[in-house]
């Protein structure tokens, strides 16, 4: 700009104590932001420095004062005038020497590295610039040149680098989150897949370890802007991201089987829209059962849309890659892909639709509702007579696809539930808690099932897992059992033994979760050997089933009926309804079946559901 003074002048007019408050504002801010200003300066402060230090060696110039008077009564006058010449140079310059040693006494010294917190310095030593801060389990604090400032998330490691005015760290596990003042220098965060650059500016930058709850074969990188904005420089390219704005860069994305392992109760929801991204409706899917096939692992999942159920839905996993199938026993997949799966492969298979060629197109970061994730893209096309169809696939590890992209919809992951164990209980076994790989056996007599009835002429029974309603208390499946009569009986139960008698007398209870579509009542039914020559004995315990659920506890203290059969010689168990006039159509919820072998919990329970029914009825009375 037109008539600003150079660093020089500045330079010279703050030594000769003639600067302006403006001019020395000027000067400071150029020492800041120019580094050919700041070296000009240090080198002026250095010579002062010199000729003061020449200055007080010589007893503050009376060695000087000395020689010049002799001199000047020696040599003629001309020489004279000469050499008090020098002596007032040497004057000034000691006097501008003084000063410099002044500013420098006065201004402080560029800051060293300094770290707040529980840390550790790999490989000992201590704290300074290349070295590796490993921060503790309560985080720490790590401040750059005074106009840096990083918090340094719990179990995370970073490394120091840089240079005055030109701060920069590597980031090489976990989080940080940086507040940069602005004009004060540079700052720059560096990880093994891009850098991120600014100059005043608040954000994080973590390295993520973990996707979908599993660990990754490469490390991502998550950047988050809360003001200001930074420059994101990765394979060679830059993107500006501004306040309120994130941005993953993806690193090394590869799909493995191991990666796509799902367990038993897994569940997951996706939002389907129109082409122009209207919403349409949601599709739900669980994992209801596991079985191992050669190399491969097959697991059956249940898909719910609006309505309509499908309990055949089938997934292949394994060395012959990752396959779905639209029912049990089709011999082409409806979609299909190599497993280990890795940028830049092309693949075809035949499937239900015809012929599929497909390639892996790139790596790209997908925001869907269930969050963001990186994935490999996967580009399909088929052929149906002479009509061709394509669609667009994002495959992402530890999930599978997070998204697809067809001619006439968009479906997109809009939840992503892991499976639940149930809650183990003192004193107590579990005679079926669907949570085994084929939540129909009971996991204390593993040969065993639950099977549906039905008299004459009854119309239906069955028995199947409802993964999306949810069990009483958080696992993943309760058992659905659905059934229409007409003047005659049902029932659903569970024979213990193996089609023999199961010795059930060492239990001293029976525990179960369950509700109903109507709300009606019902009875539990043991069967058990009679005597010789006579049939199976009977015992029929009744009780009220209400649209919530709640838990129901026998046992031969509050319900003498079990006193009445041989409970060593227990051929099932299992459930009963009647309907003596007209139809019923109805729907039981059973979970948490337990068989308890600790009379006084159970006992204790008792007590206190009856001790706080009874103090909700005097609470009721009382308004």
């Amino acid at each position: 700009m037109p008539g600003t003074p150079s660093a020089r002048e500045l330079i010279g007019k703050y030594l000769d104590k003639a600067a302006t408050d403006a001019e020395v504002a000027e000067l400071t801010r150029r020492l800041r932001e120019d580094p050919e200003a700041a070296d000009a300066f240090a080198r002026a402060c250095r010579l002062d420095a010199r000729l003061s230090r020449r200055f007080r060696e010589q007893r503050n110039g009376e060695h000087f004062r000395a020689s010049l008077e002799k001199a000047e009564r020696a040599g003629p006058p001309r020489r004279r005038a000469r050499r008090r010449l020098a002596w007032a140079a040497a004057t000034v310059a000691a006097v501008a020497a003084l000063a410099v040693v002044c500013w420098v006494a006065l201004v402080p010294a560029y800051p060293e590295p300094e770290v707040t917190g529980t840390i550790k310095v790999r490989e000992g030593g201590p704290l300074r610039r290349g070295t590796l801060v490993e921060a503790g389990s309560e985080g720490a604090a790590l401040s750059l040149g005074g106009y840096c400032r990083v918090a340094i998330d719990p179990n995370s490691a970073v490394k120091i680098s840089g240079s005055p005015r030109r701060e920069r760290i590597v980031l090489e596990r976990g989080r940080v989150a940086c507040d940069i003042e602005p004009g004060a220098g540079q700052f720059a965060v560096e990880t093994e897949h891009c850098t991120v650059s600014v100059k005043g500016t608040r954000f994080a930058v973590e390295l993520l370890e973990s996707q979908g709850g599993r660990p990754m074969l490469g490390r991502h990188v998550l950047v988050k802007v809360f003001a200001g904005a930074v420059l994101v420089a990765a394979a060679g390219a830059q993107e500006e991201v501004k306040a309120g704005q994130e941005k993953l860069v993806p690193g090394k994305v590869v799909v493995t089987a191991e990666s796509l392992a799902m367990k038993v109760g897994h569940r997951r929801t996706y939002a389907i829209a129109a082409p122009d991204g209207k919403p349409v409706g949601k599709a739900d899917m669980a994992i209801i059962g596991k079985q191992a096939v050669g190399a491969n692992t097959l697991y059956r999942a249940a898909i719910r849309f609006g309505t309509q159920r499908r309990p055949d839905f089938w997934l292949a996993v394994g060395d012959d890659g990752h396959a779905h199938y639209d029912a049990f026993g089709m011999s082409l997949p409806a979609s299909k892909y190599p497993l280990p799966l890795k940028e830049g492969m092309a693949f075809e298979y035949e499937s239900s639709r015809g012929k599929v060629r497909a390639r892996v197109v790139r790596t790209e970061a997908v925001k869907v509702p269930a969050g963001k994730y990186a994935c490999l893209v996967v580009e399909s096309e088929d052929e149906i007579g002479d009509e061709k169809h394509t669609r667009t696939s994002w495959i992402a590890p530890g999930i599978g696809m997070v998204k697809e992209a067809r001619t006439d919809s968009t479906i997109a992951l809009a939840r992503l539930q892991r499976s639940a164990a149930p809650k183990p209980q003192q004193g107590a076994v579990a005679l079926s808690t669907f949570d085994t790989d084929e939540p129909l056996r009971s996991p204390l007599f593993a040969r065993q099932k639950w099977d549906a009835w039905m008299g004459e002429p009854g119309r239906s029974s069955d028995i199947d897992i409802d993964p999306f309603t949810g069990g009483a208390g958080g696992t993943p499946f309760c058992l659905r059992w659905t059934y229409t009569t007409i003047g005659t009986w049902v029932s659903t139960s569970i024979s213990p033994g193996g089609g023999q008698p199961a010795d059930l007398s060492k239990y001293k209870g029976i525990s179960f979760y369950i509700k109903g579509l109507l709300g009606k009542p019902c009875t539990m039914t043991f069967v058990a050997k009679a005597a010789e020559g006579e049939g199976r004995a009977l015992a029929h315990i009744r009780f009220p089933v209400t649209q919530r659920w709640q838990k129901i506890i026998i046992t031969p203290d509050t319900h003498p009926e079990l006193g009445k059969i041989d409970l060593s010689q227990v051929h099932s168990i299992g459930l009963t309804d009647y309907a003596r006039e007209g139809a019923a159509h109805n729907v039981i919820w059973l979970d948490e079946v337990k068989l308890h072998n600790d009379i006084e919990l159970l006992l204790d329970e008792i007590e206190a559901r009856e001790e706080a029914r009874a103090l909700l009825e005097r609470k009721k009375t009382e308004f």
